[in-house]
């Protein structure tokens, strides 16, 4: 009798605790009860903070623990973020608090939403418009850093960092890596047209939807690699920017 209680305590122990952690890296910390799941969600769309969300039925507040270095970096906690969101029946997030000083670890905490195809319209107007932003590897123990030109200027990117450049108005920027056996992408300006994102390494992001479409790559050796709108403002709220002074 004692050990069939004994297994019974341990089931209950076990599924508290199934409900409050996905995986060994993301936890919720809060889950609204009054929340109906309905349909299956497969998007994760960042959510900006010019956007009135204050009466969004938030579904649920959730915890990304990893490092910057080995295999739980940021890309890896955000795939994990996004299929417990999915799991929960959200298709959006806000970041609420992040801490990433450039140690090994990262911490990141989501509010997660269902929003509508009207909201997520209205949520768009408010991504930057003719951005370029380019970001440096997110494992801090894989090199010290990259040298690229944007624009013509020289550019070095150490891990955890990013760069951005505004386009301007009916101009062609260009993002450069590796001399003449490297890569090139020029970017036009275009009127409304949404920002580019940019990583020096491949990132495995999905699935997802894209807002853009592929960049054209010059002499494509996989040394530049154009990165989710959502997932690039994630980064762009969490890395550390690169101060960039355009001569031209």
């Amino acid at each position: 009798m004692k050990n069939i209680i004994k297994s019974l305590q341990l089931c209950l122990v076990f599924s508290v605790f199934a409900a409050y952690t996905y995986g060994q890296d993301v936890k919720i910390i809060y889950q609204n009860p009054d929340f109906k799941k309905e349909g299956i969600s497969k998007d994760f769309h960042y959510i900006n903070k010019g956007m009135d969300i204050s009466n969004f039925q938030k579904i649920a507040t959730m915890k990304g623990i990893g490092n910057n270095s080995g295999k739980q970096t940021l890309d890896n906690i955000f795939n994990q973020l996004w299929e417990s969101a999915n799991k929960l029946g959200a298709n959006s997030f806000r970041i609420d608090n992040y801490s990433n000083n450039n140690s090994d670890s990262v911490v990141v905490v989501l509010s997660v939403y269902k929003l509508t195809p009207k909201e997520l319209e209205t949520n768009e107007a408010f991504f930057p418009r003719n951005m370029i932003y380019v970001f440096g590897d997110l494992n801090i123990k894989r090199h010290a850093g990259k040298r690229i030109k944007l624009n013509g200027e020289k550019v070095v990117l150490l891990p955890l960092e990013y760069v951005s450049y505004q386009n301007k108005v009916g101009k062609e920027a260009t993002v450069s890596i590796g001399g003449f056996s490297g890569s090139k992408v020029w970017i036009k300006w275009q009127e409304n047209r949404l920002s580019k994102y940019l990583s020096l390494k491949g990132l495995g992001i999905g699935p997802g939807p894209m807002y853009y479409g592929q960049v054209g790559i010059s002499i494509t050796t996989g040394r530049l690699f154009p990165v989710d709108i959502d997932f690039g403002q994630f980064l762009v709220e969490i890395l550390h920017e690169k101060k960039f002074v355009d001569r031209h």
